[in-house]
């Protein structure tokens, strides 16, 4: 535990007490003693399964990727406020938890060429001063150890996918990405592609074929979660 820590102790994301991790708890604890069983129960009934036994998930929506692995389905509150602390007010020790249930639920090391994220607006990064998929992003690629770079880049125009419908959500999403300046000359072949949530698959399916394009053989995308639309795409071809 760094000095910081010790003089501003991390906050539980689901009751907001200052929260220290505490020599009985579970190891990567994301949350206070007091909230640890609860929100076990309801990552318990959370957890994106798929009959067939597969973990990786395909969709018929998202052609330009692979397989998408998810930990959960989004819905449950407890979840929902860690979720929210990752993405308001990040910490690693939260970015580190959901890094560590994605690794849960793609099974087994894989060969990527690296890890790259879902880039958040600018206009949010300059709100809240980091974005929470290149946390998770970062802690996924120290656990599977391979460079995290990223790759992609918003579009200027780009509007907010949060407020749109679902079909405003793809038109807005066709054109939200463009490729960084490591993307073109990187010669990578297989790349993990990283988010927190998985709201309809546009954005990240937008983020693929810019993948593809340049280059790009097998597109492999994680999230911690997908929501209920999502998960009832999943398998669909």
């Amino acid at each position: 535990m760094s000095i910081l820590d010790l003089l501003f102790p991390p906050r539980c994301p689901v009751c907001g007490k200052p929260f220290r991790p505490q020599a009985g708890d579970a190891p990567g604890a994301v949350c206070c003693s007091a909230c640890e069983a609860g929100l076990a129960r309801e990552l318990d009934s959370a957890r994106v399964s798929d009959p067939s036994g597969r973990r990786g998930l395909a969709s018929r929506s998202m052609p330009h990727v692979d397989l998408l692995y998810a930990a959960y389905s989004y819905g449950p509150p407890m979840l929902g406020r860690v979720l929210f602390a990752l993405k308001r007010k990040g910490g690693r020790f939260i970015a580190a938890w959901a890094a560590g249930r994605i690794a849960g639920a793609m099974g087994g090391a894989r060969e990527y060429d690296a890890v790259t994220f879902m880039p958040r607006r600018r206009a949010s990064v300059r709100e809240y001063g980091f974005d929470q998929a290149e946390l998770l992003a970062r802690e996924l690629a120290l656990l599977l150890r391979i460079p995290a770079l990223t790759l992609l880049e918003r579009s200027r125009g780009a509007g907010e996918q949060k407020e749109l419908d679902a079909a405003g959500r793809a038109a807005n999403a066709a054109h939200s990405m463009r490729p960084s300046k490591l993307l073109p000359r990187g010669g990578y072949r297989s790349v993990l592609l990283v988010d927190d949530v998985v709201t309809t698959g546009a954005s990240m399916e937008s983020a693929a074929a810019v993948l593809r394009a340049h280059g790009v053989v097998t597109v492999t995308a994680c999230a911690l979660c997908l929501t209920q639309k999502m998960t009832g795409r999943l398998n669909d071809g």
